[in-house]
């Protein structure tokens, strides 16, 4: 088992998050030592973590990937598919804002 500082360093996920992850039960220790509170986590556990570090770079929340890690696996793909089109769409806004805001520089340097 690893303490909580372990898997911290080894699944990238600060300390804090971990607690709050285990409040969601998202990331729920294996153990918790009933006399100092220490959580502990198990080396198979850094998978799930892995995940959900993956999920939260896509830019899923946090209720999201709980869903989402509950899911069978082809909720998991309709999820995907919901949030790449949603991705796209950002996406689209995005470039025509940048796009307004050249044009808008263009016409202000030809003024």
């Amino acid at each position: 088992m690893l303490k909580i500082g372990e898997f911290s360093v080894l699944s990238t996920i600060s300390i804090s998050m971990l607690r709050h992850y285990d409040k969601l039960g998202l990331l729920v220790p294996v153990h918790i030592d009933e006399i100092n509170g220490y959580r502990y986590y198990d080396e198979k556990q850094l998978t799930l973590a892995n995940r959900i570090v993956a999920m939260k770079e896509m830019g899923f929340g946090l209720e999201e990937i709980k869903s989402a890690l509950q899911a069978t696996f082809e909720e998991r793909e309709e999820q995907l598919q919901t949030k790449l089109l949603m991705k796209k769409k950002e996406l689209q806004i995005i470039q025509n804002q940048i796009f307004k805001l050249e044009e808008t520089m263009k016409l202000e340097n030809q003024e």
